[in-house]
């Protein structure tokens, strides 16, 4: 259950996100239904002290997904897809791979770590 927020200073298009959401599920095989993605458009950011440039920063929570060996991967996949589809220089792409505790995620009422707990 991944729950993703990118945040740039750019404009995109309107299926952006359904189209990130579809990449994503891919790469981190995981089904569509089960990302949560937000995209937030046109901010006011800088980088370098440029905020003329175009930036992307992007927070990734999930669930027993990220280790710190795939996440070279997925940083690598992940900033080709950015920099290719927002015309943003890839060291303008900053990532947040953040692991969450599945009883701090909320969800059907309840928190993930009730709702699905682990076979043992």
């Amino acid at each position: 259950m991944p729950i993703v927020k990118l945040y740039t200073n750019q404009k995109v298009r309107d299926t952006f996100a359904v189209e990130f959401s579809t990449f994503l599920s891919t790469l981190l095989n995981k089904p569509p239904f089960g990302l949560f993605v937000v995209i937030k458009d046109q901010n006011m950011m800088s980088h370098d002290n440029n905020g003329d440039e175009r930036v992307c920063v992007l927070e990734i929570k999930a669930i027993k997904i990220f280790n710190n060996a795939d996440n070279v991967g997925y940083a690598k996949a992940i900033t080709d897809y950015l920099s290719k589809e927002l015309n943003c220089k890839q060291e303008k792409v900053v990532i947040d791979f953040v692991a969450l505790n599945p009883g701090f995620v909320g969800r059907h009422a309840t928190t993930v770590e009730v709702c699905e707990p682990e076979s043992k």
